[in-house]
């Protein structure tokens, strides 16, 4: 795989660790997985997305979804669902609940 870096800068491009497996090899995906996105802060979306009580939207988050919806009281609610082991593998498309 041939990749054209463009640089604007004085300083040489450097890529270290470059490698196709980090796209295809589920190895990478469960390390970034427990590594990086089990440990990191992720905007899964806006409160204004569930304005009015019954409003809902899923987030995917890897082999997790959550739930968010806004409640008859007003308060805005998430639910941490995990998908079924059929539905975890990489590249498995999104959740069957769309953004409403």
């Amino acid at each position: 795989m041939t990749i054209e870096i463009v640089n604007h800068t004085a300083d040489p491009a450097v890529i270290a660790n470059y490698s196709t497996n980090r796209y295809v090899d589920g190895g990478y995906m469960e390390k970034e997985w427990e590594h990086v996105w089990r440990k990191s802060w992720l905007l899964a979306g806006l409160e204004s997305d569930v304005q009015k009580p019954g409003d809902y939207f899923v987030f995917d988050m890897g082999r997790e979804q959550i739930l968010v919806t806004r409640t008859a009281s007003g308060r805005v609610q998430g639910v941490l669902q995990r998908l079924p082991a059929s539905r975890q593998s990489a590249g498995s498309g999104g959740a069957g609940i769309p953004r409403r």
